[in-house]
């Protein structure tokens, strides 16, 4: 541990809170050297994680875009990460599927009329160039599936509008589901984040993801191909007066399977080989990820 970063950070942060400084803003912030690797913490030791967290929430670096709660995803495979307006992606070029999708969603009133009128405008699906693979929509034309959206169109169109909007519907950003499926139970949850979960708090971090356990059951055309997920993983980070509340779970897309199941995030990191959360310092890691919800949050009204 660099004991001389955390030192530095933490006496200008004394600084800010003897000005009457927001240390929640990004002005205060910006002037901090903080380092790229995991913010280092006084608790490393293992004394409290819950202070450690709480260390992190304090000095976080705080972006316009914010996706990323703490840090990219890190995986042993050799991700494209891809940047956009309203979600960072991480896509597999070996499955040529989403591994990951992180973005962030906060309170707002009830959609009027006039804006959910132009949420259900659907652009098209196109290649994204920034890929090696530049999957082509078509691949999927006559396959029996749907083109399923990870980053979701609606939410992403609330937050950013059309522009962040028509980025979702990148090639990058799907993955082959049933259409009982994406229009089911997926639809079931996105409906639920955007109207519900985004009701009950000020801001959420969510990162959802294909979870492929068969990469030779595929959808094949005209030489390329895209696996199908046998399930897929939703995360949320609720961040709330210092304390970090997570939601973690799968959805099957096997019929044989359990549905909808509630998972730690080191559960969810065991089964995609995914390290979410890399910039928390490890106690709080630990702790945060070790943490599972009792039960999925509401899904309906009142």
């Amino acid at each position: 541990m660099n004991c001389k970063i955390f030192a530095t950070s933490l006496v200008l942060l004394t600084a800010c809170e003897k000005q009457g400084a927001d240390p929640h803003s990004t002005n205060d912030l910006k002037d901090l050297a903080l380092p790229r690797a995991p913010i280092p913490s006084q608790y490393e030791a293992g004394a409290d994680p819950r202070q450690a967290i709480r260390a992190f929430v304090r000095v976080r670096p705080r972006t316009t875009s914010d996706s990323l709660y703490a840090g990219a995803p890190r995986s042993p495979k050799n991700l494209t990460v891809l940047h956009n307006i309203g979600y960072v992606c991480g896509y597999d070029e070996t499955t040529h599927t989403p591994a990951w999708v992180s973005y962030k969603i906060t309170k707002h009133g009830e959609v009027d009329a006039a804006l959910h009128a132009s949420i259900q405008h659907r652009f098209p699906f196109e290649t994204d160039p920034r890929t090696q693979s530049r999957i082509r929509p078509g691949v999927f034309t006559k396959s029996g599936f749907d083109r399923g959206h990870m980053a979701p169109n609606e939410s992403i169109a609330i937050e950013y509008g059309a522009s962040g909007q028509h980025e979702t519907f990148k090639m990058s950003n799907i993955a082959p589901q049933t259409p009982s499926f994406n229009r089911g139970i997926w639809k079931h949850f996105e409906t639920a984040e955007s109207t519900y979960w985004t009701t009950d708090r000020e801001e959420l971090w969510v990162t959802v993801g294909a979870i492929v356990s068969d990469s030779t059951r595929a959808i094949r055309k005209d030489g390329e191909s895209v696996a199908i997920p046998s399930a897929f993983f939703r995360i949320y980070v609720d961040e709330e007066n210092g304390e970090l509340t997570p939601l973690a779970f799968t959805v099957q897309q096997d019929d044989n399977a359990r549905p909808v199941e509630l998972h730690t995030i080191r559960e969810i990191e065991q089964v995609t080989h995914i390290d979410f959360n890399p910039d928390l310092p490890q106690p709080a890691q630990d702790y945060l990820e070790q943490l599972k919800a009792p039960r999925i949050w509401r899904t309906h009204k009142r």
